[in-house]
């Protein structure tokens, strides 16, 4: 599972493999329950298309053929797990998980290389401090594309999409992560 997929985009790559339809993974992401310590620090939030996007721990995996979407779920919610207990006591002081959580994936979206991770993190710090739109073509991009990333560019129409997830239009970090860093 690629770094800055998407729950969509990871269901669907779980239907390409046979492992399950996108509708079961995405149904299960939305109604299975899920007891990893971390759940309970995630804010509820309107308009958050799913709450456990951004803590889907892109990695390689091996499942075996009886796996279903429950059980990669799970596999991939405990190695967030246990790659958030290594850094978690490197947060900056009064920052949450979920806004640590929540700006990697918009660096994650909106980086094309990874010497610009610094200077987008650097932007998105400032824009915020200041109480500034953040302006992340890749917020609006997961907005109008339900997550799938398969729009070429961003229109100026796109810009005005109501949607908590439009940096373009409401301040402050989207209503949720966009995608899985």
């Amino acid at each position: 599972i690629p770094e800055g997929y998407s729950a969509e985009k990871i269901a669907l790559l779980c239907e390409r493999k046979g492992i399950c339809t996108a509708e079961e993974f995405l149904k299960e992401l939305s109604e299975g329950t899920f007891n990893n310590d971390f759940i309970k620090d995630i804010p509820d939030k309107d308009g958050v298309r799913y709450k456990l996007e951004g803590y889907l721990f892109p990695s390689t995996y091996n499942f075996s053929k009886d796996a279903d979407a429950s059980k990669v779920i799970n596999t991939l919610l405990s190695e967030f797990q246990t790659q958030y207990n290594k850094v978690k006591d490197m947060l900056p002081e009064g920052m949450t998980m979920a806004e640590a959580i929540n700006r990697a994936a918009l660096i994650e979206r909106e980086a094309k290389i990874d010497s610009e991770r610094e200077m987008i993190s650097g932007v998105i710090e400032n824009r915020l401090n200041i109480d500034m739109i953040l302006q992340i073509d890749a917020s609006v991009v997961y907005a109008i594309s339900d997550g799938l990333y398969d729009v070429d560019r961003v229109l100026y129409k796109d810009l005005e999409v109501d949607s908590p997830y439009n940096t373009y239009k409401y301040k402050g970090l989207p209503a949720g992560p966009i995608c899985n860093p």
